[in-house]
């Protein structure tokens, strides 16, 4: 077995900054050299341009890498004294960790981040993670103590996997990295009910038995086969704006007047603060030795994020998607705004026949199970955005940070009708629950909303938020304890934040929960699996900080997004600024009547049944509900389909 050796591409190859790492500690690996080059293969994908690894006594470290910043000076693994460091993200605030650094007395090699990181850790240990502003998944190992440093970044852009066994621990950025190590565990039980009712595998717990989520916010420490977990109490980054100068002011044609104030919109000073912030969010995130573009949906975040961006970089380009279906398709809005910044604008068109020709690939690209099927429209786009640059800017956290679901206004009301038939509740709950779920029953009539109106705060989110709601879990065979106890730490988590922001508590529930374990993973994992490189300018701590203060939170009405909004007035008038939020999605109940109808034929014998989670009668009369145009079908069936595609594809890999 190699000890302390460096070994990979020579010295001078093309090198980049990392997209995907792997490694172990405290494993007894036998041709550790041949395994660990496997797990950092099976990441290729996330890093194509360079790999690297080091063996070590019952250690390794391993990372596969992109161009993105100081390409011929960051090759990996990093080391630094006693430290050696594999990174994957990016650290937008190295410059001035450098300066601070260099201020200790540390020296540099190199001009990269990577290097700056492995310098923190070994001046400051897990300290060093509350410094950070960036999106990153570190892993360092102690020469001198034998323990391993992990680290996720505040709101879990980047993965990380731990994977406990023999008294040791592995890591990935993904979980078929692991796979070279051994045969993986079966599917969590637990984990199987958790995804079924969000549509995606909720955080710390992830799809294989004894594998876990680093949570995002949180660094860990493992040392004498133990690992200890702790959340990254991050310095604020909090910057005196007042005497700033940003390079470069909107393009002349993007400007307009502000609108003399309206009853109830935010006071200027708030919609200055917003702009300033998010200006030095996207200029940070701008900073690249390759060609940076823009995610441009036509809505509101990404759309203030391509003004700053062509504000810095005129001509930046900008890339939007096309839905094959008016009801669902914003690209002329995406276009219009183009139009007003001057970018370069390319766009991508997305029908059914695109669908199925990446439908089958979403298994490898989501190693879980994944249920969201904007994933599709979001493969499609990263490819194409891939073929002209290798990062670009999304609008993704906007929603979360300045409340711009419409579903925060119902979860936010009283329940009145509860109160008002409160002798009647149970009865009622469970007669209009069913209801809902009867094909017969149109889903526009108003027993959804009576359904809702007589559920707890709680039991209304989990209705509201549901990938398969509660009651339709138990009808397809659920058992109703089983599905309870699943869920149990989902819902202690929504009922903290309702005992503990009440005015904010379902944005502060996304932030934790949707945003890192489905919006995120979508990004990550359909941008690394075409080496895109993908940055969030409004989950930087300038911005996010500060949008998250209860002061900040409490301006505008649940679901308005009424910052945002009135900044993109100023850029772009009304027309944006007033139009209603459309969301990404696409015509799912129509195509799994038609070309995607094979993704759910015979579900009713798959996994789910053989395990008795499920009936396969109640799943072949919604299958049938689905045919008589009932479409809210649609997502529960898929949610299924999705699961068992991936169960095969685990099963046909074995």
């Amino acid at each position: 077995m190699l000890h302390g050796v460096i070994v990979g591409p020579e010295a001078g190859a093309k090198i980049a900054v990392v997209c995907g790492i792997a490694g172990w500690v405290g494993l007894d690996i036998s041709g550790g050299s041949e395994v660990i080059q496997a797990m950092v293969a099976a990441l290729a994908h996330r890093g194509p341009d360079d790999r690297g690894w080091w063996v070590g006594e019952r250690a390794s470290l391993g990372m596969a890498r992109l161009s993105i910043i100081d390409i011929v000076g960051g090759h990996q693994p990093m080391a630094a004294r006693r430290w050696k460091v594999v990174f994957n993200g990016e650290l937008y605030n190295f410059g001035e960790l450098r300066e601070e650094l260099a201020g200790e007395g540390v020296s540099f090699a190199t001009s990269s981040d990577t290097e700056v990181v492995a310098q923190a850790l070994d001046v400051w240990g897990a300290a060093a993670f509350a410094r950070f502003d960036g999106m990153y998944a570190v892993a360092g190992y102690n020469l001198d103590e034998r323990c391993l440093l992990v680290g996720r970044d505040r709101f879990g852009e980047k993965p990380l996997h731990l994977f406990q066994r023999d008294g040791g621990i592995a890591f990935a950025s993904e979980l078929h990295a692991f796979v070279p190590l051994g045969p993986m565990p079966p599917p969590d039980r637990q984990a199987v009910l958790r995804y079924l009712a969000m549509g995606y595998v909720p955080g710390p717990d992830s799809i294989p038995e004894g594998v876990t989520k680093l949570a995002p916010g949180h660094h860990g420490r493992f040392a004498d086969g133990h690992l200890t977990v702790e959340r990254t109490n991050f310095r604020d980054v909090e910057i005196d704006l007042g005497g700033l100068r940003f390079q470069g002011d909107p393009p002349a044609s993007a400007k307009r007047p502000a609108s003399a104030k309206r009853p109830g919109t935010p006071a200027t000073g708030a919609v200055d603060e917003l702009d300033r912030r998010l200006r030095l969010a996207v200029e940070s995130r701008l900073v690249a030795d390759v060609d940076v573009g823009v995610l441009l949906s036509g809505g509101i975040d990404s759309s203030l994020v391509a003004a700053h961006a062509a504000a810095h970089r005129p001509g930046i380009q900008t890339f939007s998607v096309a839905i094959d279906d008016p009801r669902r398709d914003e690209s002329a809005h995406a276009r219009h705004v183009a139009q007003v910044l001057g970018t370069t604008h390319h766009e991508i068109t997305v029908g059914v026949d695109d669908a199925l020709a990446v439908v089958n690939d979403l298994v490898n690209v989501y190693d879980e199970p994944f249920a969201d099927a904007s994933a599709i429209p979001t493969l499609l786009l990263c490819r194409f955005v891939a073929g002209h640059v290798k990062v670009a800017l999304a609008g993704d956290g906007g929603d979360e940070l300045f409340s711009g679901y419409g579903r925060y206004r119902e979860l936010r009301q009283p329940a009145r009708v509860a109160r008002r038939f409160r002798w009647a509740r149970a009865g009622l709950k469970v007669l209009a629950g069913s209801l809902v779920w009867s094909w017969w029953a149109r889903p526009h009539s108003r027993l959804r909303s009576i359904d809702r109106a007589l559920s707890a705060p709680d039991q209304r989110w989990a209705e509201v938020s549901a990938a398969i709601p509660p009651v339709l879990l138990r009808r397809l065979g659920a058992s109703a304890g089983e599905a309870a106890a699943a869920l149990a730490p989902v819902m202690e988590l929504v009922g903290d934040h309702l005992r503990g922001s009440p005015g904010q508590w379902p944005e502060a529930v996304d932030a934790e929960l949707y945003l890192p374990d489905d919006l995120l993973v979508k990004v990550d994992r359909a941008s690394m699996s075409c080496g895109l490189e993908v940055r969030v300018p409004f989950l930087a701590p300038v911005v996010a900080s500060w949008a998250m203060q209860p002061e900040v939170r409490r301006l505008g009405q649940p679901g308005a997004k009424t910052l945002p909004r009135e900044l993109a007035r100023r850029y772009f008038g009304t027309a944006l600024a007033d139009r209603p939020k459309q969301g990404f999605s696409v015509p799912l109940p129509s195509w799994l009547r038609g070309p995607l109808r094979p993704m759910v034929d015979g579900i009713e014998d798959g996994w789910l049944v053989d395990q008795g989670i499920f009936d396969p009668r109640a799943v072949r009369n919604l299958r049938r509900a689905l045919d008589r145009r009932f479409d809210p079908a649609a997502g529960p069936l898929w949610t299924i389909a999705c699961f068992e595609a991936w169960i095969k594809a685990r099963d046909q890999a074995r």
